[in-house]
């Protein structure tokens, strides 16, 4: 098959669409199909992410306050490039991962009869409402969580991944932690300036806090920041894993997740964690994982600090947390949607077949 992702944040951000988009592009090269991703660009691309065995296809377009602007200049950028163009009339299956993308491009595939497939992990009622794909996909725990996704029409459900390499490399539980970590975006909802408060609180002369990703409150962050807390930026998935196995816990204080990614990737890596508990992360983590309240700040203090000290207790997180996430590797969710392409494929032909044969209909000007 000839199979195109297009993701507007492709490339600009590392989290965690992006990182599915990657690596299902990847697997389903992998599996033998022709893969194009498509993405804008804003200067280079994080270089893990062009090695992939995957065709790029880079249509530029000008940069956006917000991502549904982003969105909209890309679906924009797409209809004047030639390439796009061919690739949306001509590919058996698309897909889209991002409510917006969906709602622009699922409606140009339908407009030149191919085959659509959608991935919702949220974004509202009116998103779902203007999705024309062929085939609609659904993050499980964004169904369990949302509402207004239980009476709208879904084909199935497609689970995150991680790689085996993650599971396999080596991770040591160290006697006495001192690194905590915090990955994700430098964003209000991820809990990041609650974060450094903790740490400030902590009053730790041995710990350490180290922020990995970037975002509108890195520049705030870095201005309230002690000697011992440090900032790596947006960075390769590569180094993000090589930032886990050199951590002690990972702190994630996040107040919205649909199956958070970060906390899969860390369970993978055999990183503890302390979480906040939220709809999106029970249900994404082993039963008896450190989940808290995100309104008791001292709960957060006495708990990081204690599994600083409790070798153990870090010990048997570590273990479980990889045995959960050896559940999800990345060959399930990319079998399942091959599976998906094919059939929306399949639907499209059938859809174009039964209107080739339909007999025409009355002309509006002809009586009744």
């Amino acid at each position: 098959m000839d199979v195109g992702i297009l993701l507007s944040t492709l490339g600009l951000l590392r989290g965690g669409l992006e990182t599915r988009a990657a690596c299902l592009g990847s697997g389903l090269a992998r599996r033998g199909h022709r893969v194009t991703l498509v993405a804008p660009r804003f200067g280079e691309l994080a270089p893990d992410l062009s090695s992939l065995p995957v065709t790029w296809l880079r249509v530029p377009c000008e940069p956006c306050d917000s991502r549904d602007q982003l969105s909209s200049a890309f679906h924009d950028a797409c209809r004047e490039h030639p390439q796009a163009r061919r690739l949306m009339a001509e590919h058996d299956a698309t897909f889209t991962l991002f409510a917006p993308d969906t709602a622009r491009f699922s409606a140009w595939r339908r407009s030149e009869g191919r085959g659509h497939v959608s991935y919702y992990s949220g974004g509202g009622r009116s998103w779902l409402e203007r999705d024309l794909s062929t085939v609609r996909l659904v993050n499980p725990l964004t169904a369990q969580k949302n509402r207004e996704v239980a009476d709208f029409p879904m084909d199935g459900e497609l689970l995150p991944g991680v790689p085996d390499a993650l599971l396999a490399a080596p991770y040591t539980v160290r006697e006495r932690g001192r690194r905590l970590l915090s990955v994700g975006r430098l964003e209000p909802n991820k809990g990041v300036t609650e974060l450094l408060a903790l740490f400030r609180r902590m009053n730790d002369p041995e710990a350490e806090l180290r922020f990995v990703g970037d975002g509108p409150l890195r520049e705030a962050l870095e201005r309230e920041a002690t000697e011992r807390v440090s900032f790596a930026g947006a960075v390769g998935q590569e180094q993000v894993w090589e930032e886990m196995r050199q951590a002690d816990l990972l702190v994630h204080p996040s107040s919205c997740e649909s199956f958070c990614f970060t906390l899969l990737e860390a369970q993978a890596a055999g990183l503890p964690f302390v979480s906040s508990d939220v709809p999106g992360i029970r249900g994404a983590v082993p039963d008896g994982s450190p989940l808290l309240p995100l309104d008791e700040p001292g709960l957060w203090l006495a708990t990081v600090r204690s599994l600083l000290k409790d070798f153990e207790a870090r010990r048997r997180l570590s273990a479980a947390g990889r045995e959960w996430a050896g559940r999800y590797t990345w060959e399930g969710p990319v079998a399942a949607l091959e599976g998906f392409l094919r059939l929306a494929a399949e639907r499209a032909s059938s859809r174009q077949s039964s209107a080739a044969s339909r007999p025409p209909g009355p002309s509006p000007t002809s009586s009744a």
